[in-house]
């Protein structure tokens, strides 16, 4: 009689089946160790495994690795060469799974991604964008003195109320050009309100009011400069 033949036992599944893929493993454990330049590059490696977790993966599955590395603080001080932090990256997969996935993000975490990839506006930028205040105070305040620079035509309260309709003008289109949504519409149409007030400044300029060239200058700078804000 044949002997019996029995199955061969099924062998168990390796830990890199129920845990996170070798590459991302083995990138966090070099990482802890490494520093300067290999720790940034190693940051890179993990960023771009995380962000390929949810194609290799159930999303559940990856969510849930994902907050574990968050919630036990495993990604922090780690970095990429562009700045882009691992504890930002793996916040912005959760983000792009979505509901509920991204209901799960603890408040600091979701602070940290929204501080790293905010873009950071050179300080030169609001100072030129904000030059329009002080030239057209300065426009304002020669016209009501009556200066003989900042005086439209004969003078008298007919020119101050030009000089006052363009400085508020130029200082309404700037204020809401500053508070509009990047991209949006109100930020389209201040940015030509501010080119109109260029141009009725140099109107009042070639009239006699001087300061409101540049007053338009400023409005015309401001426009530009918060074009690509």
């Amino acid at each position: 009689m044949d002997a019996v033949r029995t199955r061969p036992a099924l062998s168990p599944p390796q830990a890199a089946e129920s845990g996170p893929p070798l590459p991302l493993a083995e990138a966090f454990a070099r990482a802890k160790e490494a520093d300067g330049d290999e720790r940034c590059e190693l940051a890179g490696k993990i960023n771009r495994a995380l962000e390929a977790l949810p194609r290799s993966m159930p999303a559940r599955e990856a969510a849930d690795l994902i907050l574990t590395r968050l919630g036990d603080r495993s990604l922090e001080d780690l970095a990429d060469a562009n700045g882009m932090t691992c504890r930002a990256a793996a916040v912005g997969v959760l983000l792009e799974l979505g509901f509920p996935y991204a209901l799960e993000i603890e408040p600091d975490d979701l602070e940290h991604y929204r501080q790293v990839t905010t873009p950071r506006r050179p300080w030169w930028r609001a100072v030129a964008a904000g030059l329009v205040w002080p030239l057209g105070a300065l426009e304002l305040a020669m016209a009501v003195s009556d200066h003989e620079l900042g005086r439209l035509g004969d003078g008298g309260d007919a020119s101050v109320a030009a000089v006052a309709s363009h400085v508020g003008m130029t200082l309404a289109s700037a204020a809401s050009a500053a508070l509009s949504r990047d991209g949006g519409r109100g930020r389209t149409w201040a940015r030509w309100a501010l080119a109109g007030s260029a141009v009725v400044g140099v109107a009042l300029a070639v009239g006699g009011v001087v300061p409101a060239l540049g007053t338009a200058l400023a409005a015309l700078l401001a426009g530009v400069v918060l074009r690509s804000d």
